[in-house]
């Protein structure tokens, strides 16, 4: 972690060390940060609190309840918040902003991780939550614009897609799924890395159960094939998922 960030790094687990219920916002312009941040907090949290992350996308109220009662005293790490923000999930964003006393019953820590434009979408958006009088912290470092993609490939494992807007990981999730289905199926070669791909643009989007999904799916197809090397890199992001799901038992054997 940045060193700079270290005054913002004890305010936030002070914030986070009693297990009652918080509003965190936390706003960060880049990538690494996130990284950064969820290796903190499970560092200083994890051997006794369950850390989680959560992803709006394709889930339902029940899913949102249900992710929150089964946390118990645990931090939710909630990175794509903006994904409520559009016109298509007006409901789930309204009944997760109207059901903020249920959720403030519970002893879990929210913790929103919002691009800084996205401070005013919130208020509008999300106003019983703001209304909370949330804890606010601001994570940025200066962006070189000539430093060059590799070197944020670099800094973020799971690149280029940690770095698309959602929407354009939405659409390449499409349009692999679209090449797996024109694919014959003989040409396990190529299945093996589209579904290899597809895995890490799921799991770039904090869609888990998907990147899963998607990485056993080229697994056999890789190991047909003799392709050690993306077989390895597979496990390894096999390992990513289950870290990130807080099954760290599994995390390991990957």
């Amino acid at each position: 972690m940045n060193p700079v960030f270290e005054t913002e790094l004890q305010l936030l687990y002070k914030a986070l060390s009693t297990e009652v219920f918080r509003f965190v916002v936390v706003s960060h312009n880049h990538p690494s940060i996130y990284s950064d941040i969820r290796q903190g907090l499970t560092k200083q949290f994890g051997s006794h609190r369950k850390i989680q992350e959560f992803s709006f996308k394709g889930k339902t109220p029940t899913d949102v309840r249900d992710a929150v009662l089964q946390l118990g005293k645990g931090i939710l790490l909630l990175r794509d918040i903006e994904f409520l923000f559009r016109d298509e999930n007006v409901e789930l964003c309204t009944y997760f902003n109207q059901r903020r006393d249920f959720f403030a019953q519970h002893p879990i820590a929210f913790v929103f991780f919002i691009e800084p434009s996205s401070f005013k979408q919130i208020i509008k958006k999300l106003p019983d939550w703001w209304s909370l009088g949330s804890f606010d912290l601001e994570f940025s470092v200066p962006l070189d614009e000539t430093e060059g993609i590799q070197r944020i490939w670099d800094i973020d494992h799971n690149a280029p897609y940690s770095n698309w807007t959602q929407a354009d990981r939405d659409a390449e999730a499409d349009r692999i799924g679209r090449l797996i289905a024109t694919t014959e199926a003989d040409n396990q070669k190529l299945l093996g890395a589209l579904y290899a791909t597809l895995g890490n643009v799921f799991l770039a989007s904090h869609q888990h159960e998907q990147a899963l999904d998607a990485y056993e799916k080229s697994l056999p197809l890789l190991r047909n094939t003799d392709n050690k090397k993306n077989e390895g890199e597979v496990l390894n992001n096999i390992g990513q998922v289950f870290y990130a799901k807080g099954d760290y038992d599994s995390a390991l054997r990957y």
